[in-house]
Order: C-alpha cells, then sequence, then structure tokens
C-alpha cells in the first residue's frame, strides 16, 4: 500500500508546479533596474624616450659641441603614446552604461619630474575630451643608481569618473591619447647612456555602473 502514495504525492507535485509556471511572465517588466557594477582590467602600456613614443628622431642626434644627444639640451621633452579604448569593448550593451569609473595608475622609471595628461580621441585622432578635468597628474622623479639601475620608481593613482550625461559624447572613441612631458632642468651626464632603457608605465582599469532595463 505505502508504495502506491509516492507515485500519487509526485503526481500532485507536477501538477502543482506547471500551475505555478503557467501563473510566471514570460519576461521581465522592461522598467526594472538591477543596479550593478562590474571592475576589469584594461591594460598596460608603457612609453619612454624614443620615436615610437612621439620623440622627434632629430633630438637623438649628437650635438657637434657637447657631443650629447640634442634631447639633452631641451628644458622638456614631450612623449605621447595611444592605448586602445572603446565603450562597445567594455561592454556590448554600451547605452545601459550609466556610469563609468577608469583607474589609471602611472609608474614612472625616469630620474626625472613627470607630467601626464590623457585624451579621448576619435579614430581621426581628434580629441573629444580629456581625462583629468582639474589638470595633469604630475609623477615625482624616479630614484636611479648612477649603473642606471631604478632603485625606486615612482607610483601615482587618478580616478576619471564619467557620468550618464558625457557617455554618450564617448561613443566615438577609439583610442586614449597619453601625453607626457618629461622635466629635464638639469641631468646627470652619466645617465645619460641609460635614458633609452627608462621608461613609464600606464595601468587602466575600469567599473561600470550597469542598469539591465530602460531608464
Amino acid at each position: 500500500m505505502q508504495k502506491l502514495r509516492w507515485p500519487a504525492l509526485l503526481f500532485a507535485l507536477i501538477l502543482l508546479c506547471s500551475g505555478c509556471l503557467r501563473d510566471m511572465p514570460e519576461n521581465l517588466p522592461d522598467g526594472l533596474v538591477w543596479e550593478g557594477s562590474l571592475a576589469f582590467p584594461i591594460g598596460k602600456d608603457s612609453f619612454g624616450l624614443n620615436v615610437e613614443s612621439g620623440v622627434d628622431s632629430v633630438l637623438f642626434e649628437l650635438d657637434s659641441v657637447s657631443g650629447f644627444p640634442r634631447w639633452v639640451s631641451r628644458q622638456t621633452i614631450i612623449m605621447e603614446g595611444l592605448s586602445g579604448f572603446s565603450l562597445d569593448d567594455l561592454n556590448q550593451d554600451s547605452d545601459r552604461i550609466k556610469e563609468l569609473l577608469l583607474r589609471l595608475n602611472f609608474y614612472n622609471e625616469f630620474p626625472n619630474e613627470i607630467e601626464i595628461q590623457a585624451y579621448f580621441i576619435d579614430p581621426w585622432r581628434f580629441s573629444i575630451d580629456s581625462l583629468f578635468a582639474e589638470g595633469s597628474v604630475v609623477l615625482d622623479a624616479a630614484k636611479v643608481a648612477d649603473d642606471g639601475h631604478v632603485i625606486g620608481q615612482t607610483h601615482a593613482r587618478q580616478d576619471a569618473r564619467i557620468n550618464s550625461e558625457k557617455i554618450e559624447a564617448l561613443n566615438g572613441v577609439s583610442h586614449i591619447l597619453f601625453r607626457a612631458i618629461l622635466a629635464n632642468p638639469a641631468i646627470d651626464t652619466l645617465l645619460i647612456p641609460y635614458y633609452p632603457d627608462f621608461r613609464f608605465h600606464v595601468h587602466l582599469s575600469a567599473m561600470l555602473d550597469l542598469s539591465a532595463g530602460s531608464r
């Protein structure tokens, strides 16, 4: 007799679950908004005193008087580099990004102070907006030994927060342009041969606030 009860109970349970499924809506309401955050690294880049970083090749020619490269006598040296960046790469539904926070970590190996600004640019190299509205990020000079060994690189962290009003303007962005100005008031001539090996590094990560429904 007990064996006959289990099929009956199972059949009743199936009927109950079927009724529950029929009462569920096929789709979630369009007005439902889910608040969430995604955080992840985007990439790393390094730039240096070289043509690849936008330094004029003329500055590497030797001065006829001093015998040093021409960049040694410059008060400032500009280095530039591009990093790929697209809202679609961050999230395929870029129209659902409510707020974007970009966190940039900079590391300086040069025994010189560096001033950095960054710009959102489109595929035609037109600047759409700057990342740091309050001004450039300044990195102190690194500590370097006489043999060119970097004893202590310096570090700075900067957050760029982009609200929903600005996000729409970034839909055409394809890259971030980093522009670093290396201050060169006086240089230790012993370190000149090592300058091509020094770098400043950029680590970029992002946090997204997403909406999973209509706003």
